[in-house]
């Protein structure tokens, strides 16, 4: 383990309850984990070393949505926006508002030159950290997002983001937007075609569910060995972890090479594995006297049911 994740291991409760330390956290990850999946197809991902050695849920999963929704996505358009009023550089944090509330999907209509949007995104990850947002929306008069847009923070009235206080993914703030009648002007409107949209969406949401999943075995693994009960079922539960980290990560790199190809995306996870792993953990974990920093570690494994 290199000293960045032990750093980042020794931290983790200070950062748990407090997590405005994340932006300079996230500057030097950048330097050394860049989030281009492309390095990273045949090689560890940073997601699951950061879950696996550092025991951290939160910043893995944040550096998976990095890679694989805003910069991914931005590369892919990169021609679209090289003129737009709001630019993207390397140290910029994004994120990307997608999750509707149903009761109140983000729409929006024509004002002179500009789009009023109304409506809710209900979960962000990492959104108050965000410099620049990704918003998904449809026209009033669609039953579908069609669009998306590239704003800056500062577009959107302060009282719309909200820190959601949840009980898991401590080290990172994740937030809900909720606008009503908010402006932006029509020329923060990326020129892509709505089916395209909603293709990228649900081809790399599966890559991005997979390598959360990943990251979730590694940190099975993670709390898996710091639990001091040197049971036979103890051990017995790391080997199995580590055979099937092994085969999540062959499943991770098959899927991830299709979607770069284009190609038809198999469910090559062994999800019935990874859920018989966490009952079984789950066992373990079951205890009064469990150390907070291994409790805390074990609330994250509740994104588990996020699958089921």
């Amino acid at each position: 383990m290199n000293d960045y994740l032990s750093h980042l291991e020794r931290t983790y409760i200070d950062r748990s309850c407090d997590s405005r330390s994340f932006v300079n956290e996230w500057r030097q990850i950048l330097s050394l984990y860049p989030p281009n999946i492309l390095q990273y197809i045949n090689n560890e991902r940073p997601s699951l070393l950061i879950a696996k050695y550092a025991g951290d849920l939160g910043i893995a999963i944040f550096w998976i949505v990095q890679a694989i929704l805003i910069r991914a996505f931005l590369k892919d358009v990169s021609m679209l926006i090289s003129s737009f009023p709001v630019t993207f550089a390397e140290n910029i944090i994004g994120a990307l508002a997608h999750s509707e509330d149903i009761n109140m999907p983000t729409v929006f209509r024509e004002i002179d030159k500009n789009f009023l949007f109304s409506g809710k995104k209900k979960y962000i990850t990492g959104g108050t950290h965000a410099n620049i947002i990704l918003l998904t929306a449809r026209r009033h008069d669609e039953s579908s997002v069609s669009s998306l847009f590239m704003i800056s923070r500062d577009m959107i009235p302060p009282e719309s983001v909200k820190k959601l206080s949840l009980p898991f993914l401590r080290t990172i703030e994740h937030a809900s937007l909720e606008m009503n009648e908010v402006l932006i002007p029509q020329n923060h409107l990326i020129p892509i075609d709505s089916l395209y949209l909603r293709r990228f969406l649900a081809r790399w949401s599966i890559i991005e569910r997979a390598l959360i999943a990943e990251a979730v075995v590694g940190i099975c693994r993670y709390v898996a060995s710091k639990i001091d009960f040197q049971s036979a079922l103890q051990k017995s539960l790391i080997v199995q972890i580590e055979k099937l980290l092994l085969k999540t990560q062959n499943g991770v790199r098959e899927m991830l090479t299709a979607a770069l190809a284009e190609e038809k995306i198999p469910m090559a996870l062994p999800l019935m594995e990874i859920a018989e792993c966490y009952a079984k953990l789950k066992d373990l974990i079951a205890h009064p006297h469990l150390p907070q920093e291994i409790s805390l570690r074990a609330d994250d494994l509740s994104i588990l049911e996020k699958f089921s």
